[in-house]
């Protein structure tokens, strides 16, 4: 049997003789495509909305598949669905979720709710009240974290924070990453220095503090803290190593001051030189290259000097020597 396509009338079809309703019509942009009957609009030039109901497609190119009072107007920029997101940054991308914004040029949100990508190249796959402001800046989910720092990243957790105490010097802080915890910074006093490379794997109130100090980093604990170029505080609490290459491994309230110090445990020990190290309680140090600790037990020394080291320490008949 022939088509015969009898007219256009108010929207449908009459096919046959029998009515086809239109699914989709022209937009107000130019060649853009919409939904018909739904409050969609696809008012930016070759935009489409595919569905959904008042969704707004005003950039060039843009897209929206489907959800509820969504936006695309950044120039092809998409959001896939959900409701009430907006992809305002050209080619930006809002996968799905609640109320989350994406501004920055290549900007994505996977999903979530209330998430907020700023920084061109940044995104956040999930969670909520999290935002990627700093440039190629990356949040895999939690609640409540910000990477403001150039490539930095954190990977969830609570209340995480990659940025400065300026509001002008986010490009100061490059390629820090915070692994996960809550409550954990990294941060920059100054708005004239760049830092790099700094880290922290969790824990809870952990702070890496710079102004032109690169390379920290804390692996856990609590209120802990590292302020000085490659310092390192592995875990423990209320520790602090703010000497350039010094190091805290663990335990409680240990501080080291000086260069290249370290303090393996145990707890209130101070190092106030130069490559000194304590291993103990309660302990300051006195000399620069001396390791200071409160007794010492040796087993298995060597019974004769020969061949030994200079300097390797033997028992001779219950006497220690020096050889």
């Amino acid at each position: 049997m022939p088509l015969n396509v009898d007219l256009i009338n108010t929207g449908c079809l009459l096919i046959n003789g029998s009515p086809l309703t239109l699914i989709y019509e022209t937009g107000s942009g130019k060649c853009s495509t919409q939904r018909v009957g739904v409050n969609n609009d696809a008012s930016g030039d070759y935009s489409l909305v595919g569905g959904g109901y008042c969704n707004t497609s005003s950039g060039v190119g843009s897209t929206i598949s489907g959800g509820y009072c969504n936006t695309s107007s950044g120039n092809y920029s998409t959001v896939s669905g959900g409701r009430q997101n907006t992809s305002s940054g050209d080619c930006s991308f809002i996968g799905g979720g609640l109320q989350s914004t994406s501004i920055g040029c290549n900007s994505t949100i996977s999903g979530g709710y209330c998430n907020t990508s700023i920084g061109c190249n940044s995104t956040i796959s999930g969670g909520y009240y999290n935002a990627s402001s700093g440039g190629s800046s990356a949040i895999g989910g939690g609640r409540f974290n910000t990477s403001s720092g150039c490539y930095s990243f954190i990977g969830g957790g609570d209340k995480n924070s990659i940025g400065t105490f300026s509001s002008y010097n986010n490009d100061t802080i490059f390629g820090s990453t915070i692994g996960g915890g809550s409550y954990n910074t990294i941060s920059s006093y100054s708005a004239y220095y760049v830092s790099y490379g700094n880290t922290i794997a969790g824990g809870t109130y952990n702070t890496t503090v710079s102004s032109y100090y690169n390379g920290q980093t804390i692996g856990g604990g609590l209120n802990n803290i590292t302020s000085n170029d490659y310092s390192t505080v592995s875990g423990g609490f209320l520790n602090t190593s703010s000497g350039d290459g010094s190091t805290v491994g663990g335990g409680y309230c240990n501080t080291t001051i000086n260069c290249y110090s370290a303090i393996l445990g145990g707890r209130c020990n101070t190092t106030l030189h130069d490559c000194s190290f304590i291993i103990g309680n309660g302990i300051t140090s006195t000399a620069v290259n001396t390791v200071h600790m409160p007794c010492i037990h040796l087993s298995s020394l060597p019974t004769s000097s020969a061949g030994l080291a200079p300097g390797t320490v033997w028992n001779n008949l219950g006497v220690l020597n020096i050889a």
